[in-house]
Parts: structure tokens; C-alpha cells; sequence
């Protein structure tokens, strides 16, 4: 087993071949399935106590929406160059347009995004607030929408994947457990998984995740999956091939936050990876983990190696965390971060 406290390269791997990995990832076709998600921002001021209770009152400045959920990792996709096929449920509503508009300013397509009566779609609203003189931080989060199953309307969707998957790349799928990740759906990337890469982050359920190319789950998700508790890293790697052999995949990256993550592979041994960056430079974690799953998932898809994909997420990973709310980076930044090792 490799064990790097610190991220640096482990024998046999290149900063020029790490370089050339990122140059092949442009132009790869990958589908995205999963729970699209607008986050709203409200940023305000705090300058004094409300009398009808004792909290903090804001007074808005500005409003600013951006992408979430697994549209944050087809924004991530999109901007490594990628050409990304969204596939969701949304609602009817007008949370429904403003995402879909954001998606196509990004160039991601858009008609795999299916508009459902009844269904609510999912936004989450955050009050950024701070004092005059202060950086804005998250005072509080509303979250609304998702959660009604419409397995009803997924006939055309699932038409719709079968024709993409013919030229895809891979195909990513990004459960939140918001509902677009249904049994139909579900039933369709395990199938796929038998000819092509799939590669699925699942936020409360990773167990379904069986016999798929990769899954990358943090560790409380592979805490509740395996039923482990982790104290150091040998848990984790425990819990790593635990998950491995449970899920029958070829690959389990474990994130650990600001511990870096652990590479389980079924044909080699696991990797540790260190942290990239300083974490007292953390500005928001808020995406961090769409990041990762995005950047790794389009490695693989360009034949990149699994220690070679598992190494450029960690440094998007890192990078991305110092820039507030979800965002994502581009080839020159991951590029230029590789000199850093």
C-alpha cells in the first residue's frame, strides 16, 4: 500500500503525465444523471437584533443563483472541456427555467431534462450575511422541492439514454435521493455499467450502486453502508475494500475532506492520498465532492489511469474549496496545480 501524508506523486506517476492526462480529457462526451439542483444566494447585511426574536436581521443586498447538485458536477464537466448531456426531473415550475437557462449559458445540453406536473423543483436558498466591514458567511439554508417519484414518465428518458449511451464516454450518476435517480434509471446505469463506464456518487444510498465502474462515496457514506466506524486511516481503508467487494466494482474512491482520499482498486493495492493544499485556506467545501466526482469520472472516460484520475481530482478538490459556493475549475487551473506537487 502507497501512503502519501502529503499530496505528492507515487512512483511510476509524472507531472507531465498528469499535464497530458488533462489535455485528453477535453472533448469527451458524458451524460449526467442524477438530482439538478439550483442553489439561490441571498446576501446580506447584519447590523442589529430583532425585536420580535432573538435573531440577527438581514438586510439583502443581492441575489444570485447557481448551479447544485448533480448540476454542479455537469458545470464542472463542462467547464474541463467536456460536452455534457443533462438528464433530470424537474418541475413545472420557474425554478425549472431558471436552471435549465443556467445549464445552457454552460453548454450543457439540455433535452434530457424532463419537466414533471406536481413535481417541485429541488432549490436550495442560502442567507449569506456578515457585518459591514466582514466576509459573508452562511447564516441559514432552506431547502424545497424533490422527492416525488414520477417512475411514470421515465419511458422517454430512459429512450433517450439508451440512444446517448451509444456515443457517451461514461456516464455519471449523482443521487442527492431528490427523486431523478429512480428505480428505472438506476435499473438502466446498472445495466449500462456491463458495456460502459459508470461511475455513481450517492449521498444516502451508495449500497444500490452495484457492479459499476467506480463509486465515490465520503467516508460517513461508506460509514453507513458498511456499518463501520472510522478513527484513523486503517479504518477507512477497511471500509474502502469493504465497499469494493460489496458493490462488485472496479474502483471505490473514498473522500476524506481535508484528509485527502483513498484509492481501493480490485486488481491492486490502496492508495492513500494526501491532502492538496493547506486547509486553513479553505474558503467553502460547499461542491467540493461534485468536483471530484466530475473530474475523476472524465479521467477514466479519456483512458486515463485510476491513480492518475484519483490524483487530479484530489487536486481539483483542493482547489476548487478556495473559491466560495459550488464553482468549478478549468484545464489551466488543474494544470498549473500540478506543478505545485
Amino acid at each position: 500500500m502507497e501512503h502519501m501524508e502529503h499530496m505528492e506523486l507515487p512512483g511510476g506517476i509524472t507531472r507531465e503525465g498528469l499535464k497530458s492526462a488533462v489535455k485528453a480529457m477535453k472533448g469527451n462526451d458524458i451524460i449526467v444523471l442524477g438530482d439538478f439542483v439550483l442553489d439561490r444566494y441571498l446576501y446580506g447585511r447584519t447590523s442589529r437584533i430583532s425585536r420580535e426574536a432573538p435573531v440577527l436581521i438581514v438586510e439583502q443586498e443581492k441575489e444570485d443563483y447557481r448551479l447544485g447538485g448533480a448540476a454542479n458536477v455537469a458545470l464542472n464537466l463542462a467547464m474541463m472541456g467536456a460536452r455534457v448531456f443533462a438528464v433530470s426531473l424537474l418541475g413545472t415550475d420557474r425554478t425549472a427555467n431558471t436552471l435549465e437557462n443556467l445549464c445552457k449559458e454552460q453548454g450543457i445540453d439540455t433535452n434530457g431534462l424532463i419537466r414533471v406536473p406536481g413535481r417541485k423543483t429541488p432549490v436550495k436558498t442560502r442567507v449569506m450575511a456578515g457585518g459591514v466591514n466582514t466576509a459573508r458567511q452562511q447564516m441559514l439554508r432552506i431547502d424545497k422541492g424533490g422527492g416525488f417519484d414520477p417512475e411514470f414518465m421515465t419511458h422517454d428518458a430512459i429512450q433517450y439514454l439508451e440512444d446517448l449511451s451509444e456515443r457517451a464516454d461514461a456516464l455519471v450518476v449523482s443521487d442527492y435521493g431528490l427523486g431523478s435517480v429512480n428505480d428505472s434509471f438506476l435499473d438502466f446505469a446498472l445495466g449500462l455499467a456491463r458495456k460502459q463506464r459508470v461511475i455513481g456518487d450517492s449521498r444516502y444510498h451508495v449500497e444500490r450502486f452495484r457492479h459499476l465502474t467506480a463509486v465515490t462515496p465520503n467516508e460517513p457514506e461508506a460509514g453507513q453502508a458498511t456499518g463501520m466506524h472510522f478513527s484513523n486511516t486503517s479504518d477507512a481503508i477497511s471500509a474502502g475494500l469493504l465497499l469494493l467487494n460489496m458493490l462488485e466494482v472496479d474502483h471505490v474512491l473514498l473522500k476524506r475532506g481535508r484528509l485527502g482520499m483513498i484509492l481501493c482498486d480490485k486488481s491492486k493495492e490502496p492508495v492513500v492520498i494526501g491532502p492538496f493544499g493547506k486547509a486553513g485556506r479553505v474558503v467553502d467545501v460547499t461542491g467540493a465532492g461534485d468536483t471530484v466526482l466530475a473530474v475523476f469520472s472524465l479521467a477514466l472516460a479519456a483512458g486515463v489511469s485510476p491513480i492518475e484520475s484519483a490524483l487530479l481530482s484530489n487536486i481539483a478538490g483542493g482547489l476548487v474549496v478556495l473559491k466560495p459556493g459550488p464553482a468549478g475549475i478549468t484545464p489551466a487551473e488543474l494544470e498549473s496545480a500540478v506543478g505545485e506537487i
